[in-house]
């Protein structure tokens, strides 16, 4: 099951890409930089539209279908919905009365950002629940897989118009993309959901536990907007700093390395059940010995695909556009993530497994903060560089304070430095 998930992630991932690729050839670098921002707006907007709820349906959805306290997880699910559509309208209102105010006028495109952020989180919300039912395929599968490949699609249409498309027909092509994955979503889940309102009892809606609904999942969602928001973040962020051009720049970088670092994402889940089966029964050192098996995998898989782009950067960025090639400086400094990922491990998911979710979220928060405040004054004062610098400064932090935290609350080493010393040790 990992590997299939991991493939519909790349798959994902190359549609994104090509859609980008045909973005930035048919609209030129100044206009992608605004589609890049609009987009992350878009994205950004709706982790907050959902507040996160939607991640504590494996802790409580499951527990109580377990238990057969349908009307709890009814109960739960019906909270989700609630809180999207308060939060939704507020966060649709509050961004679009900020942007009328700095600019006297909400752009088209800007108002497609703010119109889909809801639809987007309601396929958060969705692929929540589809998690507290455990249909684990259906909650990865059609946001990490389905969006790009529809959205990909649209952007094709796109490009093969006559004459020059307005940009803000990407935000329709993207909307109509997560339309499609709602759509399919609810068709799916909607007997499951029927199930649970007719076997739930007839007590109506009681939402006891809202408290804690929603400290797990804003726990959870500070981890979340860095571990998966942190491209959007930065080019949202880059914005008010740097010119379109460099912001577009910027996204292309961060898009490509993205894409690097799926090959240790990969290694990294791959590993991932033996690790906490071994961890269930705190067998500690079978776990050090699964991180450092991993580990040297990691390593020398992280220095040939390095190498690689390195040597190739020039060309795969002209493929998007001449003015692309300028991008090669942030490429090579942003490149310094994947090695970062490669040589300190996979920490925070120690740290999920150690059931220490505060953990994770100070040190998300943290390097939030640090990314806001790195990209914002590195690109004021250095531009694209300096703003690449910043998100790299967030990375060595999340990277190595996990390190830290994780050795502090187990003994464990998640760095590739344990392997090296075992090796050493083995060999003297």
């Amino acid at each position: 099951m990992p590997s299939i998930l991991v493939a519909c992630r790349v798959a994902g991932a190359v549609s994104g890409m090509l859609a980008s690729l045909l973005l930035s050839r048919y609209y030129g670098a100044a206009q992608f930089g605004l589609i890049a921002q609009a987009l992350s707006l878009t994205m950004v907007m709706s982790i907050f539209c959902t507040l996160n709820i939607e991640a504590g349906s494996p802790r409580f959805m499951i527990a109580a279908i377990r238990k057969g306290n349908l009307l709890s997880a009814r109960n739960y699910a019906s909270f989700n919905f609630r809180i999207w559509a308060v939060m939704s309208a507020l966060c649709c209102l509050t961004v679009a009365l900020w942007i009328w105010l700095q600019n006297g006028f909400i752009s088209p495109l800007y108002l497609g950002a703010i119109i889909v952020a809801p639809l987007v989180g309601l396929t958060r919300i969705f692929a929540g629940l589809a998690m507290g039912f455990s249909k684990v395929f259906l909650a990865v599968i059609p946001r990490s897989f389905m969006r790009q490949f529809l959205f990909l699609f649209g952007v094709i249409g796109i490009t093969f118009m006559v004459g020059s498309a307005p940009v803000f027909w990407v935000l329709i092509a993207f909307g109509v993309a997560n339309i499609g994955v709602g759509f399919l979503q609810y068709k799916s889940l909607r007997p499951l959901m029927n199930n649970l309102l007719h076997q739930g009892g007839n007590g109506g809606a009681v939402y006891t536990e809202w408290q804690q609904w929603i400290k797990l999942g804003t726990i959870i969602g500070s981890s979340v907007l860095f571990i998966e928001f942190n491209q959007y973040f930065s080019v949202l962020l880059a914005g008010l700093t740097l010119s379109n051009i460099d912001v577009a720049l910027l996204d292309i970088a961060l898009k490509i390395i993205g894409f690097v670092s799926f090959s240790i994402i990969a290694i990294n889940q791959s590993y991932l059940p033996r690790i906490t089966q071994a961890f269930a029964v705190n067998d500690l050192a079978q776990v050090q010995a699964y991180l450092n098996q991993s580990g040297l995998i990691r390593l020398w898989v992280t220095m040939v695909i390095v190498a690689i782009f390195i040597l190739a950067a020039p060309y795969i960025l002209a493929l998007f556009g001449p003015a692309f090639i300028d991008a090669r400086p942030l490429f090579l400094l942003l490149l310094g993530i994947p090695i970062l990922m490669a040589i300190f491990g996979p920490a925070q998911q120690i740290l999920s497994l150690i059931k220490r979710p505060s953990l994770l979220a100070i040190l998300a928060g943290i390097a939030v903060v640090l990314l806001c405040a790195g990209v914002i004054i590195g690109g004021a004062s250095g531009g694209g560089i300096g703003a690449a610098m910043g998100v790299l400064i967030s990375w060595v932090f999340w990277t190595v304070a996990g390190v830290f935290l994780v050795h502090r609350e187990t003994g464990l080493n998640t760095s590739v430095f344990a392997a090296f010393g075992k090796i050493t040790k083995g060999g003297s």
